[in-house]
């Protein structure tokens, strides 16, 4: 490794070539954070697996590739003592025992051994990356004690463009066969083939794997297209949702939330029978284990339907002009208004409020061409407070319907009726059989966990940091076909740099 002094030489001598001072200091940055990594991998090896992955080219073909996976088992048998302690018994018998009878006797877990046990919470999801590119990761989270479940835990990423419906089904085996050894509490002999293991982890074979805790699969969770790719849903199309027959036929209008809606009385899910989810292996899961994601539904879905539509009505109706003193065609200035006070609202009540300024064009405000010329079919575990939220969600939902109703009679294209807002109504009925709080499981923090990855790993690229350097120094790297940069024969000190300090990614 370089030591510290001679690093600093180097720095120095790229700054007086003219590389920016705050660049020598993200070199010094990131080096920090590839140390971390790289401390993280001394604990343990990582699994090898291989996987089919689509090969592009002129002639695209399936190959087997080599994949390292950061097994569940490896990383609670390192974090066992500092994450799940003697004070984590508390929290988990209190969360068994508000959990399904019929999960615990299909996971074999009685209520004796539940003060050990520790709930999984599997999360699969992608991540845009590059500008054409797109990255899948598969990740789990736990829950042993308070804000423990805020923890994020990376199992394997790949490209997206190269990810097969047997990858993912390659990659649930390997999820089966480690989640299953969790079960047990015991490191296994044998590899997901049933091939004997060599090397460090024949070793280990028959020792606990943390201590005196065992782990078990609790809760799927992703967005609307990893639930599609994850549960192979696709020969569902034609209709708008999974769990029961809804389509935007009028007689089974996903847009009918009243409680004599037909597609309330047809029980027209994916049964478990049918069930042809890549997670079928993993011991536990079932389709009643997949959760609803409430951030892709309500902050990333339905709310942007509702806010863009009221504000368009208040401006339609001069409400807003008028309250903030514009005149009625000045749009744009009233909603500059709106977003200033907003963001002055929001910081004296203690609140974030990280939007930019809104425009007519943001909130998607009719234009007189926008406007119908024919009207087309309209296609927490406490009891009383969930008992409060489901009925003032339900009300919602109604208001909601009422004014989609009244907007088509008017003609006007506001309060639109989304699928997400009938996942929305299924959303609220798990809630209100499980009571259990949909924001406390939503995806916020696996979002943040897979961009996390995202960056981190194109940052230590060796080419991003060629990129950076050059387009700090003011050069313009020649292509070539492979590579983007012409192999170049780079002096002593930028092949030294490039060995122990990676760059920030460009934009």
């Amino acid at each position: 490794a370089m030591s510290i002094k001679k690093a600093a030489k180097i720095a120095n001598a790229f700054v007086g070539d003219g590389l920016r001072q705050s660049t020598a200091h993200e070199l010094g940055r990131k080096g920090r954070s590839r140390d971390f990594w790289r401390w993280m991998k001394l604990p343990f090896d990582p699994y090898p697996v291989e996987l089919p992955l689509n090969k592009s080219g002129l002639d695209p073909h399936v190959v087997m590739e080599n994949t390292n996976f950061v097994l569940p088992s490896d990383m609670l048998a390192e974090l066992d003592i500092c994450v799940f302690g003697p004070e984590g018994h508390t929290s988990l018998a209190t969360y068994w025992a508000k959990e399904c009878a019929d999960f615990m006797q299909k996971i074999k877990l009685n209520q004796a051994d539940a003060a050990f046990a520790i709930p999984l919470f599997l999360h699969e999801d992608g991540v845009p990356s590059f500008k054409d590119e797109s990255y899948s990761f598969w990740s789990w989270s736990s829950l042993s004690r308070h804000q423990s479940a805020y923890s994020r835990a990376f199992v394997v990423g790949l490209p997206s463009s190269r990810v097969l419906p047997s990858t993912r089904a390659t990659i649930c085996d390997v999820l089966a066969w480690d989640l299953a050894n969790l079960a047990k509490g015991v490191r296994p002999t044998h590899d997901h083939r049933g091939r004997v293991l060599t090397g460090n982890r024949a070793k280990l074979a028959g020792k606990a794997i943390c201590g005196g805790y065992t782990a078990h699969f609790a809760w799927w969770k992703g967005d609307m297209e990893a639930r599609v790719s994850a549960h192979n849903l696709m020969t569902r199309c034609k209709l708008i949702c999974d769990l029961c027959l809804a389509t935007a036929d009028r007689r089974l209008s996903y847009g009918d939330f009243s409680s004599s809606a037909l597609w309330r009385q047809l029980q027209g899910g994916v049964s478990d029978e049918a069930d042809q989810s890549h997670w079928l292996p993993v011991p536990g899961y079932s389709r009643s284990r997949i959760l609803l994601d409430s951030m892709h539904l309500l902050n990333l879905g339905t709310m942007r339907d509702i806010i863009a539509s009221a504000l368009t009505s208040w401006l339609l109706l001069g409400i807003l002009q008028k309250h903030l003193g514009t005149g009625y065609n000045e749009v744009n200035k009233a909603l500059h208004r709106f977003t200033y006070l907003g963001k002055q609202w929001a910081k004296t009540v203690g609140e974030e409020l990280n939007i930019k300024e809104l425009t007519r064009a943001k909130i998607g405000m009719p234009t007189s061409g926008m406007v119908l010329k024919q009207y087309p079919e309209l296609d927490s575990r406490i009891k009383d407070q969930c008992d409060a939220s489901t009925a003032l969600f339900k009300l919602h939902l109604d208001a909601y319907q009422f004014l989609a109703l009244d907007s088509l009679a008017k003609g006007r294209l506001l309060w639109h009726l989304r699928p997400k807002f009938h996942y929305s109504d299924h959303l609220l009925q798990w809630a209100k059989s499980s009571k259990m709080n949909p924001q406390a499981v939503s995806n916020f923090m696996d979002e943040d966990h897979m961009k996390f990855m995202s960056r981190t790993g194109a940052r230590i690229h060796i080419m991003f940091s060629i990129l950076v350097l050059l387009m700090n120094r003011g050069e313009s790297p020649p292509c070539n076909s492979q590579y983007g940069v012409r192999e170049t024969v780079y002096s002593e000190k930028i092949n030294a740099i490039f060995e122990t300090e990676p760059t920030r990614r460009t934009r």
